[in-house]
């Protein structure tokens, strides 16, 4: 679809359900690329790779909006795979905070750029830094049509995806806990519910112990926490007699987005023995994600 002409100004108010999922894992693709280029520079400027001088408040925005890209990411791959299934309200919330956050980048990126009295022009190695700004600004001020999606997908909540496919870990059950037979599949029912059957449940266990291994090793607090209340939550929902997909997802997407932005940015110790495990890690987490 049309993007309008001026930032934050494209109505999907008339759009179809498909054209925002579309135009939601084409802001996913493209947030992904501008995070990769950005993870890319900040590395480089850190190494001293680039032998130019960059401006500490400018190099501080750039390390808030990556961390900005990352979680963005993760909270649309969240939305998308929920359209999947059900649309929520919890979706509506998450597209509104990241157009909202998008605003709020968009125009203090801009501004300590422009404060920056130290900008040269002339020298090769700047203009990786000057495309962190040019870049970062585009995105932020793109992704404010996010908010505007979001309005839009608010008229959906509640609609069911009339084709989903099984989960290889899960099993579905009626209230009575009797597993379904096809027949019982082809009449959609409020009761249905969808939870972990054993092989999901051993492969998780094993990820959390992977996980708990590597949570000493962060650096900073906050991400220990949040890794360590998502970690006991999931234990506790992988002793319920039918855990639930939900809870599983919602768990392992905060997770992967901590240990992925404490990999990007470093926030580690231990780093030969970390940096050759917690990739790992990441890459289970996903895969398991996408197993649901």
């Amino acid at each position: 679809m049309a993007r309008g002409a001026f930032t934050g100004s494209t109505d999907f108010s008339t759009q179809p359900l498909s054209e925002v999922v579309k135009e939601l894992s084409n802001w996913k693709k493209d947030i992904k690329g501008v995070s990769d280029l950005f993870e890319e520079t900040i590395r480089e400027i850190d190494t001293g790779s680039l032998s130019v001088e960059v401006d500490i408040d400018f190099l501080i925005s750039c390390r808030n909006l990556y961390s900005f890209f990352i979680t963005a990411i993760q909270d649309l791959k969240d939305v998308l795979d929920g359209i999947d299934s059900e649309i929520q309200e919890y979706h509506v919330n998450l597209l509104k905070n990241i157009g909202q956050n998008a605003g709020r980048f968009y125009r203090s990126h801009r501004k300590v750029w422009h404060a920056s009295e130290y900008k040269p022009y002339w020298k090769n190695d700047f203009r990786p830094v000057e495309k962190l700004y040019v870049e970062g600004s585009d995105m932020t001020g793109d992704m404010i049509d996010i908010n505007n999606a979001a309005e839009r997908l608010k008229d959906f909540v509640g609609k069911r995806s009339q084709n989903n496919t099984p989960s290889p870990y899960m099993q579905q059950y009626n209230t009575f806990n009797a597993p379904i037979t096809n027949l019982q599949q082809n009449n959609h029912s409020s009761n249905v519910q969808q939870n972990v059957n054993s092989a999901g449940i051993g492969e998780l266990q094993q990820l959390l112990i992977s996980v708990r291994d590597i949570i000493p090793h962060l650096t900073e607090p906050k991400d220990k926490n949040d890794i360590n209340e998502q970690v006991e939550d999931l234990e506790e929902t992988l002793q319920e007699e039918n855990p639930k997909q939900s809870r599983i997802k919602a768990a392992l997407n905060t997770i992967n987005g901590t240990l992925s932005k404490a990999f990007n940015m470093r926030t580690f110790n231990n780093v030969d023995q970390v940096s050759k495990e917690l990739p790992s890690i990441i890459e289970n987490t996903q895969d398991i994600l996408d197993k649901f």
